[in-house]
């Protein structure tokens, strides 16, 4: 579980931070923007909504961490935005 971890911040946080957007991201030609400006996101904020992604995934199976990211599922099936883009002030877009 730890490598998987590792792994999977490693998939998300280093592209995210660094260009904006995963290698899938890539192929399905989105990027993850200001929600303000629409440029590119400052590293920290990248790295941040990386991390909350992670950390969602891998709650879902513990008790304390489920219902975040229940609230995150049911935010995006909704309004099609989720509460991490909404708090970080991000909107995924199409290249």
């Amino acid at each position: 579980m730890l490598i998987g971890g590792a792994l999977a911040t490693a998939y998300f946080a280093g592209p995210g931070a660094l260009r904006g957007r995963t290698f899938g991201q890539s192929l399905m030609r989105l990027t993850v923007m200001d929600a303000a400006s629409h440029r590119q996101l400052p590293s920290s904020r990248g790295l941040a909504r990386s991390l909350v992604g992670v950390l969602e995934v891998a709650a879902v199976p513990t008790i304390f961490l489920a219902a975040p990211a229940i609230a995150e599922l049911v935010s995006v099936l909704t309004t099609g935005r989720s509460l991490t883009d909404r708090v970080l002030r991000t909107v995924v877009t199409r290249v």
